[in-house]
Parts: structure tokens; C-alpha cells; sequence
């Protein structure tokens, strides 16, 4: 393995801290709004749709954003207080308009923190070592995660706090992981990003007339094919975690706010764990096995999963099955911008396209919550679990079918301009 330079460690830095404001609350938002403020399944997925909504309309024009801007570094810092801000006034004002406020924010910031983050990588390290130095940061990014989870993991074993403090604690942890992604980004130093790179040319002086996203699909017609099939991954796949919090925050079930925090909370540490195992998998062998080889592993996970939540519903059960959210996502979170990055390398539109992937991940996810909370609401978790397996099945035969193997030899472009 390569050395790492001292820029990339500060890259890594950003990549741990990051990926917990992208996340935001997550699952313990729906452990909140159940037992706190007692509100049903289908009312919290209405809740996450409308955050997933946000972020599926901004994608696109975030993206193009960070292809054309300069002050990549400024606006992640000013999202980070925006969303840090609008976090920690939850709590203390309940209401619908600060919930609907602080998802619509993060709706927003997750538009943003994806492209910029891959943005920054490409710009610091150029598209010879993307695929490498990518998946070296989606390592940091799930050891972040699994940092945040596991502090409200030992709050909710270890803690005499009532379940409802319990319930509230993320509230006040994510804020201050806001503070560690600003001091880590104002670390690297504003000269060490060529912005050239960063979009997805070669060279500062390449010539990369505007376009929309329609037009670059219909340039790259390999976009389309990926975003249905991350479409479909993710429309089965965003809803599962939240069914398992909300079963077990429900009085239905006879569990607590403590049973449905200590969950939600194990089973991010637990899958986030693997997903850095995944990543280093992919660090270690995605010029050898080939971009593919991963996206069939992540994609054929993700059924199985949902068939066996769907078979029973103890704690310890649905904490191990688990894990195999740690090998789906992890995969897809470390293989997808490389895949693209295949695509469509010097168009000078990589943030454009990536926006492009995201959006149709966000629409499936947006999707995901509502037809999983529908169905739960209608037809019991169990089939729930059974309906998003399918989905999920679906999506395997579009990756089988309509993916190719996209890896290439790619020799390092001159640092031109920059």
C-alpha cells in the first residue's frame, strides 16, 4: 500500500467526522419521535421522506455546486454549523416546525456532503489514486460512525439516565462532532486542492462546456443504468433499520425506548464495524477483482437480509442479521464513486453525475420509508421485511444484467494550473 501523505491524513480526518453529521440522527430519530413524543410508524416515515425528499431535489444542483466552486472548504464549514445548530434546538423546543426544520436541514447537508467530500479527494489526490485513497476514507468514515454509535451504545448499557434522556442524548452528540469536522477541514490547507481534479478533468485549462444532467446521461448512458440500479438497492434497503427501531419502540412489541436505543445504536456500531472491514477489502483487492465482483456481493446481501428479519424478532436475532448491512453498504459506499469515476473521467462533470447517483439513491430511500412504514402499518413488520427482501431481488437482477466491469489502467494526469 501506498505511503499517505499529509493531506490525505487530514482527508481522513474530514472523512470521520463527516460522515455523522451526513447520517444525522438516523434510526434514534425514529427511536425519539416514537417514545418520546409518541408519535406511529407511518407519521415518522412521512418525517424521513420529507428530509430524503430535500435531498433528493438538491442533489443534482449540489453537486454541479462543488464542480464549479472555489470555496469547497467554507461551504462544509458553514453546513456543519447550520446543522449543528439546528440539532441541538430539538430537544430543547419539541415542536413539529424545529423536527420538520432539523430534517429538512439535514435533507439538505447530505445533498451537500457527499459530492464535497468526494470532490475533495479527487482534488487532493488526482484520479490515478482515486479508487485507492477513497476507500482508504471510506474507512475512517464508518470508524467515525462507529466512534458516534458506540458513545450512545455505552449511555444506553452503562448510563442511569431515564430511557427518554437516553432517547435525546444524539441530540447533543452531533454537535459536537460538528465542531471536530470544522477543525479538521480548516486543517487542510486551501492550496492542496486542485480544483481541476476535483471536477473531474485533468487539467486546469480543459475546455468542459456546462451541461445538464439529462444531457450528460445521454452522453454517458452508463449514469442511467447505475442510478436504476442503486434506485432499487436503496428502495429496499433505507427502510430496514428504522422498522427494526420502531418494532422495538413500540408498545405493541413490549419493548422501550432503552431496548429500541440499544439496537439502533449496537446495530450502527456493529455494521459500521464491518463496513470498515469492507472497505479495506476493497482497498486491498479492487484493482485485482474488479469493480463488479464487489457491487454482486453488496447487491446479493441485501436480500437475505430482509428475508431473515423477517423471520424473528428477539433483540439479539435482528442485532446479528445486522451485519449484513455492514457488507452491503459498506461495499456500495466504497465501490460506487469509483465505478463513476470510471465512467465519466474527463468529462470535468464528476460531481454532476455523482449528484445525479445520489438523487436516484435518495428517491429510493425516500421511497423506502414510506413503503416500509406503509406496509409495517397494514400488513405487520414481518411482511415488511418480506416486501423490501423483494425489492431488494429485483435489484441484484439489474446490476447482473445492465452493470459491466469498469475498471481500467489510468496513469497519472500532470498537476496542470495548479
Amino acid at each position: 500500500m501506498s505511503p499517505v501523505s499529509a493531506s490525505e491524513r487530514k482527508l481522513n480526518g474530514i472523512a470521520f467526522f463527516i460522515a455523522d453529521l451526513q447520517m444525522g440522527l438516523g434510526p434514534l430519530l425514529a427511536v425519539y419521535l416514537v417514545a418520546v413524543l409518541n408519535w406511529n410508524p407511518a407519521e415518522v416515515g412521512l418525517m424521513i421522506t420529507a428530509g430524503a425528499i430535500v435531498t433528493l431535489l438538491l442533489q443534482v444542483p449540489m453537486g454541479a455546486l462543488v464542480d464549479v466552486t472555489r470555496r469547497k472548504r467554507s461551504l462544509i464549514v458553514g453546513a456543519a454549523v447550520l446543522l449543528s445548530v439546528s440539532t441541538v434546538i430539538v430537544p430543547l423546543a419539541p415542536s413539529l416546525t424545529t423536527i420538520l426544520a432539523n430534517t429538512l436541514i439535514l435533507g439538505a447537508v447530505a445533498a451537500f456532503f457527499g459530492p464535497a467530500m468526494a470532490s475533495l479527494v479527487l482534488g487532493v489526490v488526482g484520479p490515478a489514486r482515486y479508487d485507492l485513497v477513497f476507500a482508504r476514507t471510506q474507512i475512517y468514515q464508518h470508524s467515525g460512525t462507529v466512534f458516534y454509535a458506540g458513545i450512545l451504545l455505552l449511555i444506553a448499557i452503562f448510563s442511569p439516565l431515564s430511557a427518554s434522556a437516553q432517547a435525546i442524548a444524539p441530540f447533543y452528540l452531533l454537535p459536537l462532532l460538528g465542531v471536530g469536522l470544522i477543525v479538521w477541514v480548516l486543517r487542510l490547507p486551501e492550496k492542496a486542492i486542485n480544483h481541476a481534479w476535483a471536477r473531474g478533468t485533468d487539467s486546469e485549462g480543459a475546455q468542459n462546456p456546462a451541461v445538464s444532467a439529462f444531457q450528460l446521461v445521454t452522453l454517458y448512458p452508463m449514469i442511467w443504468k447505475l442510478a436504476l440500479c442503486f434506485f432499487l438497492f436503496h428502495l429496499g434497503n433505507a427502510a430496514m433499520l428504522f422498522l427494526i427501531s420502531e418494532r422495538l419502540a413500540s408498545s405493541h412489541h413490549g419493548g422501550s425506548a432503552s431496548d429500541a436505543i440499544l439496537v439502533a445504536s449496537g446495530s450502527i456500531v456493529a455494521a459500521q464495524a464491518m463496513m470498515v472491514a469492507m472497505a479495506i477489502w476493497v482497498v486491498a483487492k479492487v484493482n485485482q477483482r474488479g469493480r463488479k465482483f464487489f457491487l454482486l456481493v453488496a447487491f446479493a446481501v441485501l436480500p437475505i437480509r430482509g428475508f431473515l428479519l423477517s423471520l424473528d424478532d428477539s433483540i439479539a436475532y435482528m442485532f446479528t442479521v445486522q451485519l449484513l448491512d455492514g457488507i452491503g453498504a459498506g461495499l456500495i459506499g466504497a465501490v460506487m464513486p469509483i465505478v463513476l469515476a470510471d465512467v465519466v473521467r474527463g468529462s470535468g462533470h464528476y460531481n454532476l453525475a455523482l449528484g445525479f447517483l445520489l438523487t436516484a439513491q435518495g428517491i429510493g430511500a425516500a421511497m423506502s420509508q414510506t413503503l416500509g412504514g406503509t406496509a409495517a402499518n397494514m400488513m405487520g413488520f414481518d411482511n415488511a421485511f418480506l416486501l423490501l427482501a423483494a425489492v431488494a431481488l429485483v435489484a441484484l437482477c439489474a446490476v447482473i444484467t445492465l452493470v459491466p466491469e469498469t475498471g481500467t489502467s489510468i496513469k497519472a494526469p500532470s498537476r496542470g494550473g495548479e
